[in-house]
């Protein structure tokens, strides 16, 4: 899976005056764990979302990567059974394994 969000980095914009007057929540609104800071127009650099560096980029990046995953695996849900049927097939992984992940993909599926 080559997936946007999981080599986010926190990058500066550029010129630009988004977060230099006031203190307060980035894109992240309630989540923000830096309230009390600015963000200088800084932020994610696959999705340029303006967000605090640190916890709030770590928040930001697991909450996307999951959307992100979960969609993947739902377009992609045929291919992903082929592969743990091929895995099964080969012994790398046993047919109790096969179930349980099968049964994981059930919540990609609802």
């Amino acid at each position: 899976m080559n997936l946007k969000h999981e080599d986010a980095k926190y990058i500066d914009f550029g010129p630009g005056i988004v977060g230099w007057f006031e203190n307060g929540p980035c894109d992240l609104d309630d989540m923000c764990a830096s309230r009390d800071m600015r963000t200088f127009n800084k932020g994610c650099s696959a999705c340029y979302s303006v967000i605090h560096e640190g916890e709030c980029l770590n928040i930001h990046r697991s909450q996307k990567l999951n959307r992100e995953t979960i969609r993947w695996v739902r377009s992609n849900i045929k291919l992903v059974v082929k592969h743990y049927m091929r895995l099964k097939k080969y012994g790398t992984i046993t047919e109790d394994q096969y179930w349980e992940y099968i049964g994981k993909l059930q919540k990609y599926v609802l």
